[in-house]
């Protein structure tokens, strides 16, 4: 995202279109930074440099994220701008006539408390900075404005500029986190497919069925994409990750009675077609990824966990799972008549061997109070599979109080009449609440 630290932008076509685009996050600046971080602009090349009447302005949004200033040296030198609006002439920018490019060395002076954390975003959106330069008076009146002597057809206000975005934001905030992190940007993508939610504050587009064509993605594999009417409950979207130019495959959990019955189902070794498609999905997806030298990752919450599970081994591909469902092995084989073949016919060869190594594919996240977890790891219930890295949750104050209360609860409701199962369901059912909240995706984010 144009967001090479202290260095030069690659000028890549990928961080040229992140540079204004509504998905890119900006150059991050911080106020703390011990050097000034450079921002590379670029105008037409070939402009004569000693012509006076070229006419720059610099122009900056009302700053959002915080204030800046540039300079026209890394060390400081002269400072060329505050926020507002200030003209210049070529060489007074340093103007490069082979590149076009006009560099400045950005100062963050303040930074906004509005975007430290994800909730900050979540309220108050994403700050949207921008520099701009541009030549409003470049045209045909101007005598020979290029260095070979030519002009150019009279232009509107601003035609010949350029802009790219910024953001001031403190040393591990929300966004240098998510500019680093891959599991928050799966954990994002995780709960915003519940929505079937676009998400440009987090630098995650999802692509609709035209652009999935576009990406050579099969139809057959487009018409299962989303919510299929074919498929009861199942939910999915393949998300293009901005800040890392690649791909995410997100799987929703249970929120529906056939989301219920799949977890039964597949929780006790049964055939289910999500878990069938999810595996289609994982494997024609990541092909036309590669195909175009990108990379595919996976993600999902709770039963999408579970279906993130099955598309990671059988794609063979990285997965971020949050308090997931187990996955069982019978589900990578055929089902002829209704029962699995094991150990002879895998749906896609070698993802019975990934399944057995999941830990080299997926990366488990859970709550520390979280319900599925809970029951799955205490129980002969398939455990969720790969690497499992238990989180601490914000329930911990609430449950230690729930099961210090339990007893009280439990003996009140015997006294009250009720008979001793009963008095065990009242005791329990409170910390067994707050388990199943633990369970939501609004905990571990």
């Amino acid at each position: 995202d144009n967001d090479d630290g202290f260095d030069y932008p690659k000028n890549t076509a990928w961080e040229e279109h992140l540079e204004d685009d509504a998905y890119g996050i900006g150059k991050m600046l911080m106020v703390e930074d011990t050097q000034f971080t450079p921002m590379r602009l670029r105008l037409p090349p070939g402009l004569n440099v000693n012509d006076p009447s070229i006419e720059i302005k610099l122009t900056g949004t009302s700053p959002q994220s915080g204030v800046v200033r540039l300079w026209d040296d890394h060390s400081g030198g002269s400072l060329l701008w505050s926020p507002g609006t200030t003209s210049f002439t070529l060489k007074q920018l340093k103007y490069d006539p082979v590149s076009g490019g006009v560099t400045f060395w950005m100062q963050a002076i303040t930074v906004s408390d509005d975007h430290d954390t994800k909730r900050d975003v979540d309220e108050n959106g994403k700050p949207d900075d921008r520099l701009v330069v541009s030549i409003p008076n470049l045209g045909i009146s101007k005598a020979s404005p290029f260095l070979d002597g030519t002009s150019v057809p009279k232009l509107v206000e601003g035609a010949l500029s350029d802009e790219v975005k910024y953001m001031v934001v403190k040393p591990n905030s929300f966004y240098p986190n998510l500019q680093l992190r891959r599991e928050m940007k799966s954990a994002l993508a995780s709960q915003g497919v519940y929505a079937q939610a676009d998400l440009p504050q987090f630098g995650l587009k999802l692509l609709d069925p035209d652009e999935l064509a576009d990406l050579r993605v099969p139809d057959d594999i487009i018409a299962i994409i989303g919510q299929p009417a074919t498929v009861p409950g199942f939910k999915n979207g393949v998300y293009h990750e901005h800040l890392t130019n690649t791909y995410i495959l997100a799987f929703a959990g249970t929120d529906d009675l056939d989301d219920i019955m799949v977890d039964i189902w597949q929780g006790l070794g049964g055939y289910t077609a999500q878990y069938r498609e999810a595996m289609d999905i994982g494997v024609e997806v990541n092909r036309a990824v590669v195909a175009r030298g990108k990379t595919l990752t996976t993600t999902g919450h709770s039963l999408g966990g579970g279906l993130s599970s099955a598309a990671a081994v059988a794609a063979g591909i990285m997965a971020d799972t949050f308090n997931a469902a187990g996955l069982r092995i019978e589900t990578l084989y055929f089902w002829p008549n209704g029962i699995p073949v094991i150990g002879i016919h895998e749906i896609y060869p070698g993802s019975v061997t990934r399944y057995l190594n999941a830990g080299g594919l997926i990366d488990a996240y859970y709550l520390d109070w979280d319900l599925l977890s809970f029951c799955q790891d205490g129980t002969p219930l398939q455990d969720a599979i790969g690497n499992r890295f238990k989180m601490d949750g914000p329930l911990d104050e609430q449950m230690a109080i729930a099961w210090a209360a339990a007893p009280f609860i439990g003996f009140a409701a015997q006294w009250l009449g009720g008979v001793p199962p009963v008095s065990t369901v009242a005791a329990l059912g409170y910390p067994g609440y707050l388990m199943a909240k633990a369970h939501t995706s609004h905990y571990y984010l």
